[in-house]
C-alpha cells in the first residue's frame, strides 16, 4: 500500500463530524479534493475503525455489481 492510498487525517476527519457540512462550499471543495486525489482510500480517523473510502461515480457503481 502507497501512501496515496490513505488519506491524511487533517483532509478526511470534517467528514466524520455532521458540523462541517454546515459549510457546504468547503464540503463541496473537500470532496472534490478527495475525488481528484484519493478516489480509492483508506480512512484512518481517531474514534472509527479504518475502513475504505470510494469517491467516484463510477467506483461506486462497479464495485456494487460486485457480489464478493
Amino acid at each position: 500500500m502507497t501512501d496515496s492510498s490513505i488519506i491524511p487525517v487533517e483532509l478526511i476527519a470534517p467528514a466524520f463530524n455532521p458540523a462541517s457540512f454546515a459549510d457546504r462550499p468547503a464540503m463541496h471543495a473537500l470532496f472534490a479534493r478527495l475525488r481528484r486525489d484519493y478516489p480509492l482510500a483508506i480512512a484512518e480517523v481517531p474514534g472509527y475503525d479504518p475502513h475504505w473510502i470510494v469517491t467516484r461515480y463510477d467506483d461506486v457503481r462497479e464495485i456494487t455489481r460486485q457480489d464478493e
